[in-house]
């Protein structure tokens, strides 16, 4: 008998439609989408950094759009392989300044493009870069002169790009003077115009491509004085005149000096810390009867100012605080301790 209801040729029919439903289940998505139909963007090429001070200027080329206009990008910072927060641009431009960075940080960075569709991949990384205008310098020394002082300091971590000046600022007490600016890397400078008498602190930050960085802390306190860099006075308690500094202070040799090289001190670490040097900015000076010919200023390692007389490398000592003012007993408590010896008029050592 025939088969009238066409029940084989449904069954097979059905057979045939179910084969096809999961045959169509295995293909990918895009590949049954309408001919013409839009995709998330592709990923754009690895983008260039170009550091800046806590920021950092992050450029790619656009990718494929997909078929539908790029209306946003999201570039995601990493240090190592660790993302930091994302960040969303609304834009089409294909450069950002990438801010919030933590300067002295090594960074990469990933982007990714956005539109109508979704997000596509990100990016390969960026090149590696080093957030950072230059960090603070350490706590700058300070020497006075007549109405000048010797500011120096020791060169901060550049982050990344060679330091190309320094500013200096002058304080009186909490209030800052004008800053003076030096487009130099030399870490030393004579800060010129200030007012005799009067105490100053200075502070100094450092420029380099990206900008400057965060200022110093203060250095100690100086006062500019037009007063001889060294002059003798009659000490009581020694029995005869001595030198003493611009403020008074009596001056001490150090022994060990003379069994090295003369101009270079060993007065160093702890030992520095009770036996400051005796620093001049400008000329040495001296008044009568010392011979100027024999007062002279030394560089030190640290970029320090050091002066000497007859030879001799000059200290002063954290205990004496009692100077020479014109009239009554000033302090030389450090005669004979530890190989410092105070000088006579001629620039000897009174053992």
């Amino acid at each position: 008998m025939g088969d009238p209801g066409g029940f084989g040729m449904r069954l097979r029919n059905r057979k045939f439609g179910l084969v096809l439903v999961v045959a169509l289940a295995l293909v990918p998505t895009a590949a049954i989408l309408p001919a013409g139909a839009a995709t998330v963007p592709a990923a754009p090429a690895p983008p260039k950094a170009a550091p800046l001070n806590a920021a950092a200027r992050v450029t790619w080329v656009a990718p494929a759009n997909g078929g539908s206009p790029i209306n946003q990008y999201v570039v995601t910072p990493f240090i190592g392989a660790t993302a930091q927060p994302p960040r969303p641009f609304n834009s089409t431009a294909v450069t950002q300044v990438i801010t919030g960075l933590t300067n002295g940080t090594l960074y990469t960075f990933r982007v990714k493009a956005h539109n109508a569709i979704g997000y596509g991949a990100n990016s390969g990384p960026s090149n590696a870069v080093r957030a950072g205008a230059p960090a603070a310098p350490a706590k700058p020394k300070v020497a006075p002169g007549n109405a000048v002082a010797r500011v120096n300091w020791v060169a901060p971590a550049n982050n990344g790009s060679a330091i190309t000046g320094y500013v200096v600022i002058p304080f009186i007490g909490a209030t800052a003077q004008p800053a003076r600016t030096f487009n130099t890397p030399a870490l030393a400078q004579a800060i010129t115009g200030l007012t005799n008498g009067t105490a100053y602190t200075f502070k100094v930050q450092a420029k380099n491509a990206r900008g400057a960085g965060p200022v110093s802390v203060a250095s100690a306190v100086v006062k500019p004085t037009s007063q001889f860099t060294l002059r003798t006075v009659m000490n009581n308690t020694i029995g005869q005149p001595i030198l003493v500094d611009a403020y008074g202070f009596t001056v001490y040799l150090f022994d060990p000096d003379a069994d090295a090289t003369p101009t270079v001190s060993n007065v160093n670490g702890n030992l520095r810390v009770a036996w400051p040097y005796v620093t001049w900015a400008g000329a040495v000076t001296v008044g009568a009867p010392l011979v100027v010919g024999m007062a002279t200023a030394h560089i030190q390692p640290d970029n320090t100012r050091l002066v000497a007389y007859n030879g001799h490398l000059l200290y002063t000592f954290v205990n004496d605080h009692v100077p020479y003012t014109g009239t009554g007993a000033f302090d030389a408590t450090g005669q004979g301790l530890a190989q410092f010896f105070v000088l006579d008029a001629s620039g000897n050592k009174i053992p």
